[in-house]
């Protein structure tokens, strides 16, 4: 182990304080990057053990999140939703900015004979029924 720094002894008194006041502050500003780096760290561990908690709780959000998916998909949600979209998306299109007038009852019992107009008003009826129905029943 070698001996501390000594100030030779041939060197001006002025020099040798102003040489121990720059030693003495690097050793100021030293400590204070130490406890600067020492409280980031702090930090940096409060950070890491707050994502370990959210991680946690999150993780069994997703899996339950991730049941209902395959749920509603096994039952069918997303089809009818994509369908439904269609639906909506092929009937916007057919909208005028002009108003159209009002079809004559002879116009619209001819439509009826439409195997599409018929198939579309008995889903349409479908879901009416389904909106309509007395759900107090538990599944």
């Amino acid at each position: 182990m070698s001996a501390p720094a000594t100030v030779p002894a041939t060197m001006p008194d002025d020099t040798a304080r102003l040489l121990h006041d720059g030693l003495d502050g690097i050793a100021d500003r030293l400590a204070g990057i130490e406890e600067t780096l020492h409280s980031e760290r702090e930090a940096r561990e409060r950070w890491r053990d707050l994502l370990a908690e959210v991680t946690s709780l999150t993780g069994a959000g997703m899996n339950s999140l991730s049941d209902v998916m395959a749920t509603a998909e096994t039952r069918g949600y997303f089809s009818a939703a994509r369908y439904g979209a269609g639906a909506v998306d092929r009937f916007v299109s057919t909208l005028d900015t002009a108003p159209a007038p009002a079809p004559s009852t002879l116009a619209l019992l001819r439509r009826l004979r439409d195997p599409q107009v018929r198939r579309g008003l008995g889903r349409a009826l479908d879901l009416l029924d389904a909106l309509g129905a007395d759900n107090t029943a538990k599944d």
